[in-house]
């Protein structure tokens, strides 16, 4: 393949539901001075259609911009299905509707596929950003990091889904080569995480995937509005952990286990199930009770119980940073893990005293 041939290098997914107001930002701030490409929006039969219509009129036309209008709701695995059966480039990202590009991305990731051929994923690091477009943190790699069959540390850091990868680089905007997403395409059966599911599906099956140190795009976190922080919390929470249960029952039937038995014996141990499905709920800072009733409603009372025991810790006073802050010294290295650590933690603090936000 290659930039003689009319095929553009990049092919920009966007899936968009319901965000007329931000749509502009997010295909504005895809440009490359070194590379081509394309972008696709397809709006998953919004209830704005119309004026997400209208913002998108101006871009109609060119010979790089597509745009599809669903005739009924697909839902976002779907949605993504659709745009990368339209896409034609040699490396597809996926960019939400409300998030936009760095200056200079693409072409700082097309330097690094140059530079560093042969993997079938290429990650990056990204801004959190509220709604109004202020920092709540930054989350990338000190170092590029290459992922193969043997990296097993950081094979096993993705299929836990915490620290590593969340800390280096998103599970929902990466650069992947053309073809992969094909194969496997996005599960509807896996709640909100087809990203995080499609990531482990790549990870089994032994595909090779680069972490580029660099942010190169900003992650808008949506709060509701009308609700409290608690609640929206506790929502979050929910959801999270049903689609991790979901990931769970559904990986640990998955024919990719049948060609390793590692893979088979780390997917099936109390390890993993411990630190996909447990952690995050120990870490969380939601209602005991609500946490409780979440492990009640998946017959996990018992195993989560045991889990405590183990840790040796009350629930209650149970602190979220010296659990990872070993954690990542053990996967990223001890100087890189405490850089991981005093970021995250200095970034919140700033964010809390300056906007009084979680």
């Amino acid at each position: 393949m290659n930039q003689n041939d009319n095929r553009p290098f990049f092919s920009i997914l966007i899936p968009s539901f319901d965000r007329p107001e931000k749509i502009v930002r997010a295909i504005e701030s895809i440009s490359t001075e070194e590379c081509s490409f394309e972008i696709i929006v397809s709006d998953d039969c919004s209830p704005k259609r119309k004026e997400i219509s209208d913002k998108i009129k101006p871009y109609i036309g060119k010979n790089n911009f597509s745009f599809f209008q669903q005739e009924e709701n697909l839902r976002e695995p779907s949605n993504k299905n659709f745009l990368i059966e339209k896409a034609i480039g040699e490396y597809n990202i996926f960019l939400g509707d409300d998030d936009y590009f760095e200056e200079g991305a693409l072409d700082r990731i097309y330097r690094y596929i140059k530079n560093n051929p042969n993997y079938q994923i290429y990650c990056f690091g990204y801004n959190t950003v509220n709604e109004k477009g202020k920092l709540i943190e930054s989350n990338f790699s000190y170092k590029a990091i290459n992922i193969g069959e043997h990296s097993m540390l950081f094979r096993k850091s993705i299929l836990f889904g915490d620290i590593f990868p969340l800390w280096a680089f998103h599970t929902a905007t990466f650069c992947c080569k053309h073809g992969i997403e094909k194969e496997f395409l996005y599960k509807s059966d896996v709640g909100m995480a087809e990203d995080l599911y499609f990531l482990f599906e790549n990870v089994l099956t032994n595909n090779r995937l680069f972490v580029i140190p660099e942010i190169m795009f900003n992650w808008v976190k949506v709060s509701d509005r009308d609700e409290s922080i608690q609640v929206n919390q506790s929502k979050e929470l929910l959801s999270n952990f049903k689609a991790r249960a979901k990931i769970y029952n559904k990986i640990r039937n998955s024919t990719y286990l049948d060609n390793s038995y590692i893979d088979r014996l780390f997917i099936e141990s109390r390890q993993f199930q411990r630190r996909f499905l447990f952690q995050p709920l120990v870490l969380s800072r939601a209602d005991k009770e609500l946490i409780y009733e979440i492990l009640a409603k998946n017959n996990l009372t018992k195993e989560f119980n045991e889990y405590l025991g183990l840790l040796g810790l009350n629930f209650k006073k149970y602190w979220t940073y010296p659990n990872r802050f070993f954690y990542s010294l053990r996967t990223l290295g001890p100087i890189q893990g405490m850089k991981a650590v005093l970021r995250k933690l200095a970034q919140k603090t700033i964010y809390k005293i300056k906007y009084g936000a979680q």
